[in-house]
């Protein structure tokens, strides 16, 4: 039997999954879904919980680039609802959107808000 909670926590789930662009493909099992598709589903349990801090370890890796703006987009858009989003990425178009970017270089991180070309 479904309580209140267990639908709305469907309901939910469903709302982020389609965020995603993965509704489509809602009914598969990881087995049937690529790559891309599985870090998407990964990105959506990780969110699931609205968490108040999110460390992302390359998001978008597996993603083409219109899918990853996308993802991006739903985790910038967390930072409104005052969330601390830590991602890292190689991918210098989307380490140019961060508030505040920390570079590696020779084995020593160094702070810096400059462009990253």
């Amino acid at each position: 039997m479904l309580t209140n909670d267990k639908i709305q926590s469907l309901i939910e789930a469903k709302k982020i999954i389609k965020k995603v662009g993965m509704f489509s493909r809602l009914n598969h099992y990881p087995s049937e879904l690529s790559g891309g598709e599985n870090q998407r589903i990964a990105i959506s349990r990780a969110l699931i919980n609205r968490p108040e801090i999110i460390l992302a370890d390359e998001p978008t890796g597996s993603l083409d680039f219109d899918n990853a703006k996308q993802i991006f987009k739903i985790l910038f858009n967390l930072r409104k609802n005052n969330r601390l989003i830590i991602f890292a990425t190689h991918n210098r178009y989307f380490a140019n959107m961060a508030d505040c970017k920390i570079k590696m270089i020779g084995g020593k991180m160094k702070a810096t808000n400059e462009r990253i070309e």
